[in-house]
């Protein structure tokens, strides 16, 4: 609701742009409802072949795609307009693989493979009991 009220701030209180993006807005949420409903162990069976369709619809950019503001990023579907398939971005590439060697340095070995605050606190309810080590007073 603050995104759409700001939009409707920045568009010069442009009703047709803040309704169509509530409207897209719906739509996606819609999806991601349906698309949550889906077990991951499909979605890991299938990511070959979703990788293999982002690699055709970027080398499909390549050779069909549109030019708009002197970038080539857009395909023209006809009858359905337009679609831009994610890019090489620099930017987006660097924030991942940061996040990713955070996750690989942060990360701590567990030897027990039970979870370090699990241990903690079995070891804290085993030593203080129900009431603690000193009771209230």
């Amino acid at each position: 609701m603050l995104g759409l009220t700001v939009l409707y701030s920045a568009s010069a209180q442009d009703m047709g742009l803040v309704s169509k993006q509530a409207m897209s807005f719906g739509i996606g949420f819609l999806v991601m409802c349906g698309l949550a409903q889906i077990p991951p162990k499909v979605y890991q069976a299938f990511a070959p072949y979703f990788y293999l369709f982002g690699l055709v619809c970027l080398v499909a950019v390549k050779v069909f795609g549109e030019v708009r503001m002197g970038a080539q990023r857009w395909i023209g579907i006809p009858g359905f307009g337009s679609v831009q398939p994610k890019q090489p971005d620099l930017g987006t590439s660097l924030l991942i693989l940061a996040s990713g060697i955070f996750v690989l340095f942060l990360s701590e070995a567990d030897a027990l493979g039970t979870g370090w605050n699990i241990i903690q606190s079995k070891t804290a309810i085993g030593s203080g009991g129900f009431m603690g080590k000193e009771p209230f007073k």
